[in-house]
């Protein structure tokens, strides 16, 4: 919401020498929190969360357990390369028919897969990720994701309310899962059923969830998303036409990946940014460009 109404704000300004007096209806942040019903105590619960964290990575340091301070920064990896990667529309279609020649029951309406591009993109870049890191076939594989809440929550929140009012959910499952022949569309049927449950249980296990993700150890590989999949950075105009190149820093960091929508036209690709060390990204590149070679 901030990136469109300062998009908006920054064309304007271009266009008319002056910044607009009201930003349109639709793109006027919304504060509204009232009618947000907290009957998990969730706010309670990521507050000590924050503090506990905060406890320990200080590491027995004499600060505040209940300062609100920012965390301390989590610092780039040395010798990292950063790369990104295009799956076309062509492509997508493909990953979609690989999936349903291994789940053939989805072609009927009350067993159908969710099947976005999202979601292919998101299976196809993990199994990818997993082939990349090696290792032991029977270690656990964690893959976060987080949804928009606003348009689930009962009453729903408006489409331009201010906030990241976002819920983290995540699937785990055997690397070997990912690795094999048809691990696209083991991972693919695991994501689609996550995203089911949301409408069962928007907010179910968000208590714990974070904090589990939070303290899984090294021998666990754990793959997450970046960013917000619904913003159109590639569709944004600051007044001087679309924009050319998008960079989620955070994935420098995080060890989280990047999946942005690009759409020129009839042109649309799906773009994923990774960050690895150089064998793991070698790796990563031949699994990738390999397995889209094999879909055709």
């Amino acid at each position: 919401m901030f990136l469109r109404a300062w998009a908006y704000t920054c064309k304007y300004i271009v266009e008319k020498g002056e910044a607009p007096r009201l930003l349109p209806e639709e793109i006027t942040p919304s504060f509204e929190w009232k009618s947000i019903q907290d009957s998990k105590g969730l706010e309670e619960a990521y507050i000590n969360l924050w503090a506990t964290i905060g406890k320990r990575l200080e590491s027995g340091s004499d600060s505040n357990p209940r300062s609100v301070e920012p965390l301390p920064k989590l610092e780039v990896q040395p010798n990292l390369l950063r790369a990104n990667f295009h799956l076309s529309s062509e492509v997508i279609k493909k990953l979609r028919e690989s999936v349903l020649r291994y789940h053939p029951e989805a072609t009927d309406p009350t067993k159908r897969l969710n099947l976005s591009t999202y979601v292919l993109a998101c299976s196809y870049v993990s199994i990818c990720l997993v082939k990349a890191r090696g290792g032991d076939a029977d270690r656990e594989v964690y893959f976060a994701w987080s949804a928009d809440c606003r348009s689930r929550l009962d009453p729903p929140l408006p489409p331009n309310h201010f906030g990241n009012t976002a819920v983290v959910h995540h699937i785990v499952s055997k690397a070997g899962d990912f690795m094999q022949e048809n691990g696209l569309a083991i991972i693919a049927e695991k994501l689609s059923a996550s995203i089911k449950r949301l409408e069962k249980g928007l907010i179910e296990g968000s208590n714990e969830r974070l904090e589990m993700l939070l303290s899984l150890g090294p021998e666990v590989q754990l793959i997450s998303v970046a960013g917000s999949t619904g913003l159109e950075f590639y569709n944004t105009d600051f007044g001087w036409g679309n924009v050319e190149k998008v960079e989620l820093t955070s994935i420098d960091r995080t060890g989280s990946f990047s999946v942005l929508d690009i759409r020129n036209g009839s042109d649309r690709r799906t773009e994923i940014g990774v960050a690895l060390k150089r064998p793991e990204m070698e790796s990563f590149a031949s699994f990738f460009s390999n397995g889209v070679e094999v879909i055709f």
